[in-house]
């Protein structure tokens, strides 16, 4: 025997009417969490040649948020130009594995960071500007963000370029960010690399109370809705 369903008065049956509803209110919940920018948290990250707070540091200080794995230091550089470098910016400033800039071995600059398992990866970002001497070269995870080595006949010590990362180079737990300035075995006189604009963010998985509330919010919708054209 064929299941008899009641019609609303429109001439539309109740359960392709609750269909409709969820339906409406799903899409209205997801915009409402998809809309919570305020959500969206920033992620610790320090440009070269500064202290915890942004501050600039005085020449010669050790840059601690930058792990090398050759020389020394890094040092802040305090006269970029004596070296025919890009001057240091009222935010950044040159570092160097080698005190004053010269001759230091090629290096890595290494800074890290973590995201915890609640980090939607799809929306961490991560971008800024880098030059080197002799060029920079730029991975997070493994993952290659910017080339901007010397070719012989290019200067990327004179000016900064931008990089920046996609949601497949973020991982869960400890993400590394590495800057590779190369200087020729330490043959190349003067080396170093500044790092300026460096930022980021992320917005963490909802929770599942958030999708209830979301869920809430898109039938309070559906019911207004309904009742302003029943009035009508």
């Amino acid at each position: 025997m064929p299941t008899s369903y009641s019609v609303l008065a429109d001439g539309e049956d109740t359960i392709t009417h609750v269909r409709k509803m969820l339906c409406v209110a799903l899409a209205a919940g997801a915009l409402f969490v998809t809309s919570g920018q305020a959500w969206a948290d920033s992620i610790q990250l320090f440009n070269t040649g500064v202290d915890s707070v942004g501050g600039l540091l005085a020449a010669g200080a050790v840059d601690s948020h930058y792990a090398i794995d050759a020389g020394s230091g890094p040092y802040v550089i305090g006269d970029p130009g004596g070296l025919g470098w890009s001057p240091n910016t009222a935010t950044a400033q040159w570092i160097s594995s080698a005190p004053g800039g010269l001759y230091p071995p090629d290096t890595n600059y290494t800074q890290t960071f973590t995201l915890g398992d609640n980090v939607a990866l799809a929306t961490a970002t991560l971008s800024g500007l880098v030059a080197g001497d002799n060029g920079a070269v730029v991975y997070l995870n493994g993952n290659l963000l910017l080339n901007d080595s010397y070719n012989g006949s290019n200067s990327p010590w004179t000016g900064m370029v931008p990089f920046s990362a996609a949601a497949g180079d973020f991982q869960h737990g400890t993400n590394t960010l590495v800057f590779y300035a190369n200087n020729n075995g330490g043959a190349d006189g003067p080396g170093g690399l500044i790092v300026d604009g460096l930022s980021g963010s992320y917005a963490p998985v909802p929770e599942p109370a958030t999708w209830g509330t979301a869920l809430l919010a898109g039938l309070s919708v559906q019911f207004v809705a309904r009742k302003r054209r029943t009035r009508a």
